[in-house]
């Protein structure tokens, strides 16, 4: 369950939607792929809409991917989470 004061945007959290994301970036990485790949937070939320499940997100993220599903059980390291953009 997700306390009042949980800030973080774990991909693992139960009951997260896009809205609950904060930053301007979205970050989908694996540490079993070694993928990380950035998006832009307002493309991902016009694609998916605000109100998209952060699991139902990652889901989509991961399909092709050979752990997601591997013998009906979930085994991709897939986490979704935002951060601030940084200008340099």
């Amino acid at each position: 369950m997700i306390s009042p004061n949980k800030t973080s945007t774990d991909s693992a959290d139960h009951g997260l939607i896009l809205r609950h994301v904060r930053g301007n970036l979205i970050i989908a990485a694996c540490k079993a792929c070694d993928l990380i790949e950035e998006m832009d937070r307002t493309a991902v939320v016009k694609r998916h809409g605000a109100s998209v499940p952060i699991r139902t997100l990652r889901r989509r993220m991961g399909l092709g991917c050979d752990r997601m599903n591997a013998d009906g059980v979930d085994r991709c390291q897939l986490r979704i989470s935002g951060k601030p953009r940084v200008n340099t």
